[in-house]
């Protein structure tokens, strides 16, 4: 929905299109927990879909963002440095030596 609570969902003012947000954990050990969690924009004319590219034994889908930028602003609830996230796409993460296993299984199977 957009910001002014009126019913409509939000659209991008440069382009028209309908804003998607996408709620993104990060698997970073090393984040503290405010850091862990935040959400992406995305502007597309349909719903973003997910990519099915789930990993046995991993909790989370490992999904990259294509045209992804990151605008810092100033906080005015907190007075703290934050970060707005817009991507122009979703799509499944490339995890490094993933697609020799891909390969492998496919040649073996």
């Amino acid at each position: 929905m957009d910001g002014k609570k009126t019913g409509r969902q939000e659209t991008d003012a440069q382009n028209g299109l309908l804003v998607w947000s996408i709620a993104v954990l990060d698997g970073d050990p090393e984040l503290n927990a405010k850091a862990k969690s935040f959400a992406v924009k995305i502007s597309a004319p349909h719903q973003p879909v997910l990519p099915d590219a789930s990993i046995p034994g991993l909790p989370i889908i490992p999904i990259a963002f294509g045209g992804l930028t990151v605008t810092p602003y100033v906080d005015s609830a907190s007075k703290r440095l934050a970060y707005s996230y817009r991507a122009t796409e979703i799509h499944a993460a490339q995890i490094p030596g993933q697609a020799a296993h891909n390969a492998k299984a496919a040649k073996e199977g």
